[in-house]
Order: C-alpha cells, then structure tokens, then sequence
C-alpha cells in the first residue's frame, strides 16, 4: 500500500514540475524526416519539413506508470502535451501512453489530417524512482 501511494505522490509531484514549465524551450538542430525515429527532448522543437510541422515537446503532465522492479496494482501511464503547429495553425497534442508496455504508442498527431506518431516516453520509471522533467525525452517516429 505504501508503494501505491508513493508511485501516486511521485507522478503527482512530477506533473506539477511539469506545469510550472521548469524546462527551457530550445530548437533541436537535427531536422528529422518523415518515417525515420528521432530523440525529441522535453522542452525542444523538431521541423519536420517534408510535412510544413514542427512538433515541440512541452511538458509531461503525468507519468504513475508502474516502476520497472516494483509490484504495484495496475499499469499506470504517462501524458504528455506537444504543441504542433502544422500548415500554421497551432494545436496542442496530448499524447497518453500505458505503463508496462515494450513497444511503441501510435497516435493521430494533427486530427482531421492523415499524420501518425509512434512514440515512447523516456526515461521509463524504475524501483530508484521516477525522472527528473529535464530527463525526459520522447524516442517518435512520424508517419503520413
């Protein structure tokens, strides 16, 4: 019970970093390309130029999935926000992906157009704890 608990305190704690923006925007220098995988760090911004998209990983709002080397009740998940802007509108993109699972996410990227994004949110928690929210980054890969 003790662990739930503090599985549950630690996800709070990291969601509320997460809102008080302590990560600093900076632009990723290496451009990815459609339907190759790319390291997208919390607070940076990647252009996707063949597709007129530049995707920005803005903050982890959320993130109880359940500790690798722990026993816990459920699988928990992590949420996160990307702000997209694609053809210059700007949408904010949240992105939910379930604890315990070893492959990767799909999920529409800008709804009403045919963009996917296969993702999975880095660092994964273990028994020492959960990420620091400069640790995070997202390991994605975009597709049309």
């Amino acid at each position: 019970m003790f662990r739930k608990i503090s599985v549950l305190l630690a996800g709070l704690l990291l969601a509320s970093l997460a809102l008080a923006g302590c990560s600093a925007a900076s632009a990723n220098a290496d451009a990815p390309a459609l339907g190759k995988e790319f390291t997208l760090p919390i607070g940076q911004t990647a252009a996707i130029d063949a597709a007129d998209m530049t995707v920005r990983f803005a903050a982890v709002t959320a993130d109880s999935r359940s500790p690798t080397g722990v026993q816990t009740i459920w699988a928990g998940y992590a949420t996160c926000w990307l702000d997209v802007t694609y053809r210059g509108t700007n949408y904010t993109v949240t992105l939910k992906e379930m604890g315990l699972t070893d492959g990767y996410t799909r999920q529409t990227l800008v709804p009403g157009f045919s963009y996917v994004i296969s993702f999975k949110l880095m660092p994964y928690p273990d028994a020492s704890g959960y990420p620091a929210n400069r640790e995070y980054y997202l390991l994605a890969t975009i597709t049309k």
